[in-house]
């Protein structure tokens, strides 16, 4: 460049764009080098922003992509201005690995990508060299059903199914405009929540707590409830594990649930003979133990005879804590009684 000549564009001398990178949007055949490459020149998005991944569900989104039911994979580029690749956070993979998309998992942590204009050149390693088309939202993969879109695309509504005002196109992590249904935990008349122990001849009365102005319904599994409004009294349960649930709906529509699992015990006699219950069974992360004796070890055992888990057993009815204890079949059981096999579900 120089000011002070007469102006001629064919005197210019330019240094040649070193971008020999098929997978850049500046990719030329003549170069070598890629110190000039750009993968990201598109005006549909921008880089900073979020981007996510989900299956594509008609069903729940007719007008778009169920934003709701995605999950954050944020396209990213190192330092050097290389490809773009996504950042697959630890809990995203595991959730993707447990439910069954370990190839997909696998594919997110190592393609590379650039987005030119309208098209995300996606080069994996498990698909292949493929080319993925703007829709107006973000582009899909056919082979997962699955879509990858950018935040912006996302109308801002409640993401959250449990509110009154879901809707699964939403933004999923805007949840501002989320109304919910007032409705406190269900609780015995003393207290109790989640978990309760009654003896068949005995009755339980159950205390809700809903909003102003909300229809109240009762249901029980367990046998006769004398309802009077926000309080509800079992009498004459059956033997077993049930559920007691009051359900409220506003005006509009909308529901809420609580219950409360309720193990009914069989009479003295019959206690005797057992000397001692777990429930509920299947279990998720909290055990009851009745137990009858003097305390004791409660001792957990696998399938292969190993101890995985020991807690000291109080008398009476107690609480124990699970939550350690893989999916899946044991033994357990008070030591020196003989063991019951049981089940743990999540």
């Amino acid at each position: 460049f120089d000011p002070c000549v007469n102006p001629d564009n064919t005197l210019c001398e330019y240094s040649a764009i070193a971008c020999s990178d098929p997978l850049a949007c500046n990719y030329d055949s003549t170069s070598t080098g890629t110190a000039d490459c750009n993968y990201f020149d598109t005006s549909l998005f921008t880089l900073g922003e979020n981007d996510f991944i989900g299956l594509v569900d008609d069903e729940d989104c007719e007008t778009g992509y169920p934003g709701a039911y995605s999950l954050p994979v944020p396209l990213a580029q190192d330092s050097t201005g290389g490809p773009l690749y996504f950042v697959l956070f630890p809990d995203v993979e595991s959730f993707l690995v447990e439910n069954g998309f370990e190839i997909a998992a696998q594919d997110i942590a190592t393609v590379s990508l650039s987005v030119c204009d309208t098209v995300m050149n996606y080069n994996s390693l498990v698909i292949g060299d493929t080319d993925l088309y703007w829709d107006g939202l973000g582009f899909t993969i056919d082979l997962y059903g699955s879509f990858v879109a950018p935040g912006s695309s996302f109308p801002i509504g409640c993401p959250d199914p449990d509110a009154c005002n879901f809707d699964a196109c939403s933004h999923p992590f805007v949840t501002d405009d989320c109304t919910y249904i007032e409705l406190g935990e269900l609780t015995t008349a003393d207290g109790d929540t989640g978990l309760v122990t009654m003896n068949e001849l005995d009755s339980l009365t159950f205390v809700a707590t809903p909003g102003d102005g909300l229809t109240v319904e009762w249901d029980s599994e367990c046998g006769e409830l004398i309802v009077d409004g926000n309080t509800a009294t079992l009498v004459g349960p059956e033997t077993g594990d049930c559920e007691v649930c009051v359900e409220v709906e506003n005006a509009e529509g909308c529901e809420a649930e609580s219950c409360i699992i309720v193990t009914v015990l069989g009479g003295i006699g019959d206690m005797d003979n057992i000397g001692w219950q777990l429930m509920p069974n299947p279990a998720a992360s909290d055990l009851r133990v009745v137990w009858r004796g003097a305390t004791t070890a409660f001792d957990v055992f696998d399938l292969n005879g190993r101890l995985v888990q020991t807690t000291t057993l109080q008398p009476g009815s107690q609480v124990l804590d699970v939550s350690a204890l893989q999916p899946g079949l044991y033994l357990a059981g008070p030591r020196g009684f003989a063991p019951q096999r049981l089940a743990i579900q999540r």
